[in-house]
């Protein structure tokens, strides 16, 4: 019998805590992917071929075990099929590890079927928010016309002492850009020169 190759292995940088900051595509092999959508025939089929609806993702490399719920929450297209995976990532306690639950808050903050106020709810769930989900969750109040949320979320992982990046600082600044006032946005500068991230050239264009 013919035997196929294994699927390649993909890694992480342990510096990225497990964090998703461009999720690449998960199979690099075809038998792969029919493999896993096998395993999950109950769900809906969602279509992976619409550019539209995955205009919310970028991409990284990740390890992650449970490729096919990956593959449907990076090509759903609405809320309704994103709590039905949802159901399925709690009812296997997968939504209390970081790679699916950011995934399925990335979806529900910035695409365009999306819907804040869910991704308020599961982040409020999420003991340790990771780095890549706080800003997951200020672009996304940005997004959503609601920068004195997001203002306030970003005061917040200050007062938490909640790990940073300097997209942090970029997508704080541009929820600053919807206030009448520069004030806000002083604020959020006056903390990149206390933080060391002034420097970047991310936050120096801003």
């Amino acid at each position: 019998m013919k035997r196929f190759p294994s699927s390649p292995a993909i890694s992480v940088s342990s510096s990225l805590l497990d964090s998703p900051l461009s999720p690449a595509p998960i199979f690099s092999n075809r038998r792969g992917r029919i493999i896993a959508y096998s395993r999950f025939r109950s769900l809906n089929r969602f279509s992976t071929s619409s550019a539209a609806a995955t205009k919310w993702n970028s991409t990284t490399n990740a390890i992650i075990n449970q490729p096919a719920l990956l593959l449907m929450v990076d090509s759903c297209n609405s809320m309704l099929q994103l709590k039905q995976i949802q159901a399925h990532l709690t009812t296997t306690s997968l939504i209390t590890r970081t790679f699916p639950a950011s995934r399925a808050l990335a979806f529900c903050a910035l695409a365009d079927g999306g819907d804040i106020c869910h991704a308020a709810a599961l982040f409020a769930r999420i003991e340790k928010p990771n780095n890549y989900m706080w800003n997951t969750m200020i672009r996304g109040w940005g997004k959503a016309k609601q920068p004195r949320v997001g203002f306030s979320l970003f005061g917040r992982m200050v007062r938490e002492r909640a790990e940073m990046d300097a997209r942090s600082f970029v997508f704080s600044l541009k929820v600053c850009e919807q206030f009448s006032t520069a004030f806000e946005g002083e604020c959020v500068h006056g903390i990149t020169w206390k933080t060391g991230f002034r420097g970047s050239l991310l936050v120096s264009t801003c």
